[in-house]
């Protein structure tokens, strides 16, 4: 079994514009158009058997109707898992993630760098504190991003900050835990209680840094993910395979880690 916990889809009236402004921002050509179809179809041509596709708000105005195709997606099911996301500065929080979770909706991804927070601000914090209360994951996007190519807003080490201010929480740390801040991640995540996920990590890491990195952390705290449409999940994949990681670890970031977190 594959299980990619690191995927995008827009409802299909917004994924041209979307793609085509986040296309122009990264240079990246995306591998599907950014449809829950687009989707479905990148999936099969890799051998992804589930796949979680994350939604991301970026004002609190937008994000009942961001959550709404969250749940949508949950509904539909055919092998597509959703998260959620949320705002600190919406009014009704609390409310909005006991709805998420009532839908079934799997988890919840914020991007600090969208909404503009670190991700160790005291205003994050209650947040992580309802989803630990609910039992429900975070992804967080972690290191550098295109979007604020100047200020990091995850940090590893900010990282570390959080998971030891909520041990509790059922972290998923992005990009191995910060893309492009790989010396940071050795430094101050790998070993910790919190999951990191593979996506970008063939982009931005050489073969030996990145069999450095997955062999340096727990092996059932890995992940496997690509961050499609940006990402081809099958080159992804290839990539991890020609690392000669033990079997252990292989199934375990396959599918394994995904099952323990309830994305199977």
């Amino acid at each position: 079994m594959l299980v990619d916990v690191h995927a995008h889809c827009f409802p299909d009236a917004l994924a041209p514009r979307a793609l085509a402004q986040l296309q122009a921002r990264c240079g990246i050509v995306p591998n599907y158009d950014g449809t829950r179809a687009g989707l479905l179809s990148a999936m099969a041509r890799a051998g992804v058997d589930r796949c979680v596709a994350l939604s991301v708000v970026t004002n609190p105005r937008q994000m009942h109707k961001v959550n709404d195709f969250a749940i949508a997606l949950q509904a539909a099911g055919e092998g597509l898992l959703a998260f959620g996301s949320v705002h600190p500065l919406a009014e009704d929080l609390p409310a909005e993630l006991r709805r998420l979770k009532q839908a079934g909706v799997r988890g919840v991804k914020i991007h600090p760098d969208y909404i503009g927070f670190l991700v160790d601000d005291p205003a994050l914090y209650p947040v992580y504190a309802a989803l630990c209360d609910l039992d429900l994951p975070l992804l967080i996007h972690a290191g550098w991003d295109f979007l604020s190519p100047d200020l990091v807003h995850a940090e590893p080490e900010a990282i570390a900050r959080v998971l030891r201010d909520f041990p509790s929480l059922k972290l998923i740390a992005a990009h191995m835990g910060g893309m492009r801040r790989y010396d940071q991640v050795e430094r101050h995540l790998l070993g910790k209680p919190l999951y990191l996920d593979t996506s970008m990590l063939r982009q931005n890491a050489g073969p030996e840094t990145a069999r450095r990195l997955l062999l340096g952390h727990d092996p059932q705290r890995l992940l496997f993910g690509s961050d499609g449409p940006w990402s081809d999940p099958a080159k992804d994949l290839a990539f991890l395979q020609d690392l000669g990681l033990p079997r252990e670890w292989m199934e375990n970031i396959r599918w394994k880690n995904a099952a323990r977190l309830g994305l199977v």
